[in-house]
C-alpha cells in the first residue's frame, strides 16, 4: 500500500507575491510510511504515521545545549551573507580525492531485477548476533532472517504469521525473540533454528512500541504512556506482573544495568528504575530538543534521535537524572540510532551517518553515505553496522582514524516559474568531519551562472548558492554541476527548469490553492485561516 502526504506551507492566495509565506509555499511529496522523500520503493502504511512521531518540537524542557547547528558561516545582523561571487571553473573532480572513512562493504538487494525479486521487507527495526552472524529484522513483512557470514547477506526465512507487521524486535535469549504490533501485541518466536521460526506466544495488548529485556523480564513501552512487565521464564506462557503509568508516549527502550531509558515523545528520555525487576519505579526525566523517537546507550552515555533536531547526547552518570550534553544536528530527520565502542551510528531515511564519541561532549562526524532506499534501521557493533535500508540490507564499516568532508546539497532541482523570477538559490552542507572545498561550477544553459557566499564549508556549515537566469521570461532546462572534494561524490547536479502556472496543475514551489476540507471531526478548514503554519494533507489506501 502507498501512502502519500501533502505538505503544504498556509499562505494568503491574494498576496502571493507580497508576503514571505507565499514566497516560501511549497508542494511536495513524501511517503506516509517513513516521512521521507518519495525516493522509491512502494510504501506501506496503513495510518497517518507509523514510524515516527507526529510532533517534532522540544519535549519536556529546554533539553539543553543544543550544540552547533551549522548557521552557514558569517553574516551580518540580518542574517544575510556578507558577499556573493561567481563559482568558475570546469566541474571536474580534484585528485587524489581524500580517502572515504565509510564503506559499503556488502548489500543485499531486493525487488526486480535483484537476487531476491520477491522478498519483500520494508525494514523498521533490527537486531544483530554479531557472533553468529545473524541479521534480524522487524517489519512490513514480518520477522525476517539473514545470515550475514558470507560474502553477501542470504535470506533465511521470513515469519508472517497472517500478514502481521512488527515494529521492534527484541532478542531474549537462547533464540527466542519479541516483536511489537501496535495492533496486535507482543509476539513470542523461537528463531532458535533461524530458517525455521515459529510462533511460541502472543500476548494482546495494543499500543505496544518499544521492547528491551533484563534477566526472565520483558518490557513493554506503549503509546499511551505505559511501562508492561512481564515474566517470560516460561516463554510459553508469559506473565504480566506489573504496570507502571506516568510516561507519555513511548517510543524506544534502552538498557544499562538497573536502569533503562525510554524515548519518550512527550517527556524526552526519561529514567526507570529496574532494580527490583518486577516492580520498576520511575526516575527523573530530561526534555529533548524535539521528539525523541529512539535510543541507544553506551559508555555511561545516552544517544536520543530527536528528528529534524539530529542526535542529542545525555551523560548518565547520575543514573536516575539525565543530564543533557550536547547534540549533533544532520541534515534530514534522525529516526533511528544505535552506540557501540565510542561510535554512535544513526539513520535518517536517506543516509546512514557514524559519529565519533570518544568524548560525547565533543561529538565529530566521520562520515555519511546516501542509501539507495530508505534507511529506517540501525544495528551496530564498534566500526560494523547494518542498516536496514526499506528493501535492502546494507553492511558498512567506519574508518574512524579518518576525517574526509561529505556534501549535502539542499536541492536536486531549481525552478523558475514562468521564467518570472530571475534568482533561485540552495545550499550545499559538510557532513563529514573535514573542510569540504567547492573547487568548480558549470551549467550547460550559458544564461544560468553559479555565485556562492564561500568556497571552504567547515564541518556542520553551509554554503549559500545562488542561481541566476538572465533571460527571465524564457524558458530554460539546464543541469548545474557543482565539483567538491567529497570523496565518494563529487560531482553534485541538479536539475534547473521553467515550470508553468497553467492548468490546475500546481508545481513545487508554486502558491497553493485556497482550498476548503473537513477535518475527521467534520470541522472545516480554510487553507488561508492557517498562514503561517504547516499543513499537512495525508493521502493514503488500506490493504
Amino acid at each position: 500500500m502507498l501512502t502519500l502526504t501533502l505538505m503544504l506551507l498556509a499562505c494568503d492566495p491574494k498576496a502571493a507575491d507580497d508576503t514571505a509565506a507565499a514566497e516560501d509555499t511549497e508542494v511536495g511529496v513524501t511517503d506516509d510510511e517513513t516521512g521521507s522523500p518519495d525516493s522509491g520503493g512502494d510504501g506501506g502504511a496503513d495510518d497517518t504515521d507509523d514510524t515516527a512521531p507526529a510532533d517534532d518540537t522540544a519535549t519536556g524542557g529546554d533539553g539543553g545545549d543544543g550544540g552547533d547547528d551549522g548557521d552557514g558561516g558569517d553574516s551580518d545582523d540580518t542574517g544575510e551573507p556578507d558577499t556573493l561571487f561567481a563559482l568558475t571553473g570546469d566541474c571536474e573532480a580534484p585528485e587524489p580525492l581524500p580517502a572515504d572513512p565509510l564503506t559499503l562493504t556488502t548489500q543485499l538487494t531486493t525487488g526486480e531485477d535483484s537476487e531476491y525479486p520477491a522478498l519483500f521487507m520494508e525494514a523498521l527495526d533490527a537486531h544483530v548476533d554479531w557472533d553468529a552472524e545473524l541479521a534480524y529484522f522487524a517489519g512490513q513483512a514480518g520477522f525476517i532472517t539473514f545470515d550475514i557470514s558470507g560474502k553477501k547477506p542470504a535470506h533465511l526465512d521470513t515469519y508472517a504469521g497472517s500478514r502481521q507487521r512488527y515494529y521492534k524486535v527484541e532478542p531474549l535469549g537462547d533464540g527466542l525473540f519479541a516483536l511489537a504490533n501496535r495492533d496486535i501485541g507482543v509476539h513470542l518466536l523461537d528463531a532458535s533454528a533461524p530458517h525455521d521460526i515459529t510462533l511460541v506466544h502472543e500476548i494482546n495488548e495494543r499500543d505496544v512500541t518499544a521492547l528491551i529485556s533484563a534477566d526472565d523480564y520483558l518490557y513493554a513501552g506503549t503509546l499511551d504512556g505505559r511501562l508492561l512487565v512481564y515474566d517470560v521464564s516460561a516463554p510459553g506462557a508469559p506473565v504480566e506482573v506489573d504496570e507502571l503509568v506516568g510516561l507519555g508516549n513511548v517510543w524506544d527502550l534502552a538498557r544499562s544495568g538497573d536502569w533503562l531509558y525510554a524515548a519518550d515523545n512527550e517527556l524526552g528520555i526519561v529514567a526507570i528504575d529496574i532494580s527490583d525487576r518486577d516492580a520498576p519505579s520511575l526516575g527523573a526525566a530530561a526534555g529533548t530538543l524535539s521528539s525523541a523517537q529512539d535510543i541507544a546507550v553506551d559508555g555511561g552515555h545516552a544517544y536520543v534521535a530527536i528528528g529534524s533536531s539530529g542526535i542529542q547526547i545525555f551523560d548518565l552518570s547520575d543514573p536516575g537524572s539525565p543530564s543533557p550534553v550536547t547534540s549533533v544536528a544532520y541534515g534530514a530527520a534522525v529516526i533511528n540510532v544505535d552506540a557501540d565502542d565510542g561510535l554512535v551510528w544513526g539513520v535518517n531515511y536517506e543516509d546512514v551517518v557514524v559519529i565519533d564519541v570518544a568524548d560525547p561532549a565533543n561529538p565529530v562526524m566521520i562520515g555519511a553515505e546516501q542509501t539507495a532506499e530508505w534507511a529506517m534501521c540501525v544495528a551496530s557493533q564498534g566500526d560494523r553496522a547494518l542498516v536496514g535500508d526499506w528493501g535492502n540490507v546494507d553492511l558498512y564499516e567506519a574508518d574512524r582514524a579518518v576525517r574526509s568532508p561529505e556534501a549535502d546539497p539542499s536541492r536536486s532541482e531549481l525552478y523558475f516559474y514562468d521564467g518570472e523570477e530571475a534568482e533561485a538559490e540552495l545550499t550545499i552542507g559538510n557532513r563529514g568531519g573535514d573542510t569540504l572545498n567547492l573547487v568548480g561550477g558549470s551549467s550547460s544553459d550559458s544564461r544560468v551562472n553559479i555565485r556562492v557566499d564561500r568556497t571552504a564549508i567547515e564541518p556542520g556549515e553551509e554554503a549559500r548558492v545562488v542561481i541566476d537566469y538572465e533571460t527571465p521570461g524564457e524558458t530554460v532546462n539546464a543541469l548545474l554541476c557543482l565539483a567538491t572534494d567529497d570523496p565518494d561524490e563529487p560531482l553534485q547536479s541538479i536539475d534547473v527548469s521553467s515550470t508553468s502556472r497553467g492548468g490546475s496543475s500546481i508545481a513545487v514551489g508554486e502558491t497553493a490553492i485556497d482550498f476548503v476540507l473537513q477535518d475527521t471531526d467534520g470541522v472545516t478548514h480554510r487553507l488561508s485561516d492557517h498562514i503561517g503554519s504547516p499543513i499537512v494533507l495525508v493521502y493514503f489506501a488500506t490493504w
